[in-house]
């Protein structure tokens, strides 16, 4: 498993190790933005169709309806409890996180995941 980057405000190169961590290709981010707004259109215009499409494509699972893809909740207790202590309790202050984040997010913008002009 990565080791997960731990940064204080007391380091000296705090700033510098932030600014790393956070780095990305403006390059890039342009066509990644590009590539997910088509995929959205494409899954907006075939529904079900495009996404099993993709799951197949990027995910290698491939399956005849959307339902098929829904994980039991046994497979998800599963799961949760072949998970190390420390591992769960990370992966569950990382969902609260994004949780929180997304909240904040969607009541700031007036989120519409259907609007055709919303960015991906």
């Amino acid at each position: 498993m990565p080791e997960i980057a731990r940064l204080s405000t007391a380091q000296g190169d705090f700033g510098e190790r932030l600014a790393k961590l956070t780095a990305f290709d403006s390059a890039l981010d342009d066509g990644v933005e590009r590539t997910v707004a088509a995929i959205l259109a494409d899954v907006r215009a075939r529904g079900d169709a495009a996404v099993l499409e993709y799951t197949q494509r990027f995910d290698g699972v491939k399956a005849v309806r959307v339902s098929d893809l829904e994980i039991s909740r046994g497979e998800l207790q599963s799961a949760r409890s072949g998970l190390e202590r420390g591992e769960r309790e990370a992966l569950e202050q990382a969902a609260a996180r994004i949780r929180k984040y997304h909240e904040r997010q969607r009541r700031s913008r007036r989120y519409d995941p259907r609007a055709a002009d919303h960015p991906a």
